[in-house]
C-alpha cells in the first residue's frame, strides 16, 4: 500500500508539472488584464506599487515554470518538489492579491466589479492543473479567494456583501467539483498502476516463459548428445558387423539390434524436433527425391513388423509418380510416413494397412501428389480424433499396450504444416481409420542419385599415406571411428584429450581433424581456434557432436570447421571426406 502511495505522489506532482504552463500563460493573461483595463489608475495612483506587484508575480511565474519543467525531465529531487509547491501556492496567493487590489481600488462600482469577477475567473481556472493533488487544490482556494474575501472588511462597497457571497458560493461549488474530479484522478491513477503492474507482471511471465523453453532446449539438446554418445558406439559396430560373415541366426540378432537402435534414435530425434518446434528453430531443408523410391523404402522397413502382426501390407503407387524426382526435405517426410505407418500396423489387429501415392495435379514445375495411409484396425471416436494431433496425446485404451512418447502424430502434424499442407483423418470407430495429406512438391530434374551402399564405400582403397587425427574423449567413438578408417585403408590417430591432439597436430603431418565438442579439457571450438595458430592454412577441420541438426550447421562452419557430422556417425560421410582428401 505505501508502494502504491508512492507511485500516486510521484503521478501527482508529475501531473501538476505537466499542467503548469497552461496556468502560468492564464497568469500572464491576468497581468494583461489588470494592465489594460486601468491604465489610468496604473499611472495615477502607486505606479511603483503596481510595477513591484506585476515584477513579483512574474518572478513566481518563471519559478514555477522552471521547476514544472525540471519535474517534466524526469530529473529532479525532493527538494525540487517542496519548490514547485511553494511556487504553485505563492502563485494562487499572487492571483488572490492581484483581484484584492482592483476590487480595492475600483470595487465602489459596477466595472470593476466586472473586472474582479473575471480576474478571479481567471484566476480559480488555475484549479484544473492542481486537480490531482488535494493539498494544491486548497492552497489554491486559501490563497486565490482568501484575499478577496478579506477586502470586505476594508473597502465600505454597496457590492461588498454581494460580491462576498458569490465568492464563498463559488468557492464551495468549486470544492465539490474539485474534489470529485480529483477522486476521479486517483481512481485512474490507482487503475494505471494496477495496469502497469498486471502488464510488468504478464512481461516476467512471458520472459520466465521464455527462459525456460531456453532451458528446456538447451536440457533436451545436452540430453540428446549424452544419449547419441554411446548410441554411436551401438549403431557403428552394428555397421562394422554387418559386413562380416555371420551365421543366419547371427544375422537376424543383428537385425534386431539394428532395428532396436533405429526406434531409440528415433526416440530421441522426436523429443529434440518437439523441442526444436517449441523454440522456432525447426526448418525444413530440400533436396532432390525420387519420391516413389523414398515411400517404397520407409514401406520396406515395416515390412516385417507388419508380417508378423499377420496383416495384409500393401503399396500402391500410381505410374505417373514412379521415377519423378522432387525437391523435398527427405528426413521430415520419411518422419511422417514412419510415423502414420507404424500407427497403423500397431493399432490393427486383423486385416490390412495400405499405403497409396495419387497425383493430383501436374503442371509445368510442381507435383500435387496425396498421400493415403488406410488401416482396418480399430477405428477412432469424434473425442479422439480432436486430441490426436496435440503433443504427448496417445490414445489409451489399454495403457499396457501403448508405447512412444505421444508426440509422433504432432510432430507429423507440424511437418506437412510446414509443408503448406495438413493432415486429414476419416474413421469409423471399430471399421476403419484413413490417414490422408496432399504435398504440392516442386519439380526436379531427373538425373538420377547415385546411392552407395556399405560393400562399395569399403571396397575402394585409398592412398596410405592420408593421416587423420581423430580426437574424443570417450573410448568406445574412438574405437569405433578408429576401425571404420582403417577399414579404408587410412591411418588414424588418436587423442582422447584436446591438449594431446594439439600435440599431435604439432608434431605430425595431419590431414583431416575429426573432433567432438564436448571434449573434457576444452571444447572443440577452441582446440581448432589453436590448432589454427600453429597451421593458419589447415582448413580440414570437422565437429562430431549429438547436437548437429540443419538449424545450427552455420555455426560450426562460422566456427572455422569445413563440416559437422551428427552422431550416430554416418559410415558413407567419412568416406566422401576421406575420399575427397585422399584424391
Amino acid at each position: 500500500m505505501s508502494s502504491m502511495r508512492e507511485v500516486i505522489r510521484k503521478k501527482t506532482i508529475t501531473s501538476v508539472a505537466t499542467r503548469s504552463p497552461s496556468t502560468v500563460y492564464s497568469s500572464i493573461l491576468l497581468i494583461g488584464i489588470i494592465s489594460a483595463t486601468f491604465p489610468e489608475a496604473l499611472v495615477r495612483k502607486n505606479f511603483q506599487f503596481y510595477l513591484s506587484l506585476i515584477s513579483i508575480f512574474s518572478l513566481v511565474l518563471l519559478s514555477r515554470w522552471y521547476f514544472a519543467k525540471k519535474i517534466r525531465s524526469e530529473i529532479y529531487s525532493k527538494a525540487d518538489t517542496w519548490l514547485l509547491d511553494l511556487s504553485v501556492f505563492a502563485n494562487s496567493i499572487m492571483w488572490g492579491i492581484s483581484c484584492a487590489i482592483i476590487f480595492v481600488n475600483e470595487g465602489g462600482n459596477v466595472e470593476g466589479i466586472t473586472a474582479v469577477i473575471c480576474a478571479a475567473g481567471i484566476a480559480s481556472s488555475g484549479l484544473v492543473s492542481l486537480t490531482a493533488s488535494r493539498k494544491l487544490m486548497m492552497g489554491h482556494f486559501i490563497g486565490v479567494l482568501g484575499p478577496i474575501v478579506l477586502t470586505r472588511f476594508f473597502v465600505n462597497s454597496q457590492f461588498n456583501h454581494v460580491f462576498t457571497n458569490i465568492s464563498l458560493t463559488y468557492a464551495v461549488f468549486l470544492t465539490i467539483l474539485s474534489m470529485t474530479i480529483n477522486k476521479q484522478i486517483i481512481k485512474s491513477f490507482e487503475d494505471e498502476i494496477k495496469l502497469e503492474e498486471r502488464t510488468q507482471e504478464l512481461i516476467d511471465s512471458r520472459n520466465e516463459a521464455i527462459n525456460n523453453l531456453s532451458n528446456k532446449s538447451e536440457f533436451i539438446a545436452n540430453l540428446s548428445h549424452e544419449i547419441r554418445t554411446p548410441l554411436n558406439g551401438i549403431m557403428g559396430g552394428i555397421q562394422l558387423l554387418e559386413e562380416e560373415n555371420l551365421s543366419t541366426e547371427g544375422k537376424e540378432n543383428l537385425r534386431i539390434l539394428n532395428v532396436s537402435s533405429r526406434n531409440l534414435l528415433d526416440l530421441v530425434n522426436e523429443v529434440l524436433d518437439s523441442s526444436k518446434l517449441e523454440a522456432g528453430k525447426f526448418e525444413i531443408r530440400n533436396s532432390k527425391i525420387e519420391i516413389a523410391k523414398l515411400v517404397e523404402e520407409v514401406f520396406l522397413m515395416y515390412k516385417v513388423l507388419a508380417s508378423h502382426a499377420k496383416l495384409k501390407y500393401e503399396l500402391e503407387i500410381e505410374e505417373s509418380i514412379k521415377s519423378r524426382y522432387v525437391l523435398a526435405d527427405s528426413l521430415k517426410l520419411k518422419q511422417v510416413l514412419s510415423n502414420l505407418i507404424s500407427n497403423a500396423i500397431k493399432y490393427t489387429k486383423k486385416g490390412q494397412v495400405k499405403i497409396k501415392l495419387t497425383l493430383i495435379e501436374e503442371l509445368d514445375h510442381s507435383l500435387n501428389i496425396n498421400f493415403s495411409i488406410e488401416d482396418s484396425g480399430e477405428g477412432l471416436k469424434e473425442e479422439e480424433i480432436e486430441k490426436l494431433f496435440s503433443p504427448y496425446s496417445q490414445i489409451d485404451r489399454n495403457s499396457k499396450n501403448v508405447k512412444g512418447t505421444g508426440l509422433g502424430l504432432y510432430l507429423s502434424s507440424e511437418i506437412i504444416k510446414k509443408f503448406g499442407s495438413e493432415i486429414k483423418v476419416q474413421s469409423e470407430f471399430g471399421k476403419y481409420t484413413i490417414f490422408t495429406f496432399a504435398v504440392n512438391f516442386q519439380k526436379a530434374n531427373t538425373d538420377a542419385t547415385k546411392i552407395i551402399n556399405l560393400e562399395e564405400i569399403f571396397k575402394n582403397n585409398f592412398q596410405s599415406n592420408v593421416k587423420v587425427l581423430i580426437v574424443d574423449d570417450n573410448e568406445i567413438n574412438l574405437l569405433l571411428l578408429e576401425k571404420i578408417l582403417k577399414k579404408m585403408h587410412v591411418h588414424p590417430l588418436k587423442s582422447t584429450s584436446g591438449k594431446k591432439a594439439l600435440d599431435i597436430f604439432l608434431n605430425e603431418k595431419i590431414d583431416i581433424v575429426f573432433t567432438d565438442i564436448n571434449l573434457l579439457d576444452m571444447n572443440g571450438f577452441d582446440l581448432i581456434k589453436d590448432m589454427k595458430m600453429i597451421n593458419p592454412e589447415f582448413e580440414n577441420f570437422y565437429a562430431c557432436s549429438g547436437n548437429v541438426n540443419e538449424s545450427n550447421t552455420d555455426e560450426y562452419l562460422k566456427a572455422g570447421f569445413k563440416g559437422a557430422l551428427g552422431k550416430p556417425i554416418n559410415i558413407e560421410e567419412i568416406k566422401k571426406i576421406v575420399e575427397k582428401k585422399a584424391a
